[in-house]
């Protein structure tokens, strides 16, 4: 059994009642990963994310955010 270090990043409170948390997920093996929750009443959707998917994933948000902004 893995004995993973879960360190909370950031958590944020999103329109129409969403939480979400941004956790490291430490591995014993070295292996990183960031792990999404998303929280809309008593549902749940983890998505664990390596670190390229997590920058190409973040990537795409702010340019998203950007040509909104304009």
């Amino acid at each position: 059994m893995s004995d993973d270090v879960v360190t909370e990043l950031a958590t944020f409170a999103f329109p129409f009642n969403k939480n979400v948390a941004l956790k490291n997920v430490a591995q014993d093996t070295g292996v990183n990963w960031l792990r999404i929750t998303i929280r809309e009443g008593r549902r749940f959707t983890i998505m664990d994310l390596d670190p390229y998917s997590a920058a190409e994933f973040g990537a795409h948000l702010t340019a998203w955010a950007q040509e909104k902004q304009d």
